[in-house]
């Protein structure tokens, strides 16, 4: 028994040397040359290695340089079935979507690595990243989410960085626009239970004004509105005006 053990462990080292030499060889070939033949040699390798996610992964991008796209993506797809957080796949599947413009599946591609692993820094970087690219013809509170779920990640991103779309996202919230279109201080201060309460529903703005200014003069004028009228209501304090509760 104790002399098989060391001719097991020395066959399965021999079995994992001769897989990554072919890996390198297939990576290389991937890197220089997208020939049919190149291919050929890729897929015979992901076919004798079928549980290793790196075949698929350079089947996909040899796929994507000949602009065979669908199966580009069906076998970067297979390659993050196999491994979540394959750099190299994610990095090309995320391109890929979005050259085809299908920048929100990759986002939901990236949401799913980040629930398998919550602490990998690579798929934070491409997950803001992917967020801060689109740009937003509505408002939804799904996409506020995710640029609260960024902020909240520490030591991710400044969050001067990802200022801009997020106030692009809060200029398309109507009721947000509606309250920042007020025109006097003192229609301001008459609905100031009204519009507390659209900032309550808005958290994403809440979160970006905690952690840094407003580039922008309408939400600028807002908040100093909100501000002055703190200072002079009058029964802001007392128990009927539940504003804050």
């Amino acid at each position: 028994m104790t002399s098989k053990l060391p001719f097991e462990k020395q066959s399965a080292d021999k079995k994992l040397r001769a897989f990554y030499q072919q890996l390198q060889t297939m990576v290389e070939l991937c890197s220089s040359d997208h020939s049919e033949d190149t291919l050929e040699k890729i897929a015979a390798f992901s076919n004798e290695y079928p549980r290793s996610s790196h075949g698929y992964a350079l089947l996909g991008i040899t796929y994507s340089k000949r602009s065979v796209f669908d199966a580009a993506l069906t076998n970067l797809q297979k390659a993050l079935l196999l491994s979540p957080i394959d750099e190299t796949a994610l990095t090309c599947f995320r391109a890929l979507l979005q050259d085809r413009g299908r920048h929100r599946d990759g986002i939901t591609i990236l949401e799913r690595c980040i629930s398998i692993n919550p602490i990998d820094p690579t798929i934070w970087q491409q997950y803001w990243q992917s967020v801060k690219s689109i740009t937003y013809e509505k408002y939804t509170e799904a996409t506020a989410s995710r640029f609260i779920k960024i902020l909240e990640k520490n030591n991710l991103i400044r969050p001067s960085q990802i200022i801009s779309p997020i106030i692009n996202l809060l200029e398309k919230k109507q009721n947000l626009v509606e309250i920042s279109r007020i025109e006097t201080q003192s229609s301001f201060n008459s609905q100031l239970k009204r519009i507390i309460s659209v900032l309550l529903e808005t958290p994403l703005l809440l979160k970006i004004i905690e952690l840094c200014p407003m580039p922008n003069i309408v939400f600028e004028i807002l908040l100093r509105r909100l501000r002055k009228a703190f200072l002079l209501h009058d029964n802001l304090e007392m128990p009927n005006d539940n504003y804050l509760a």
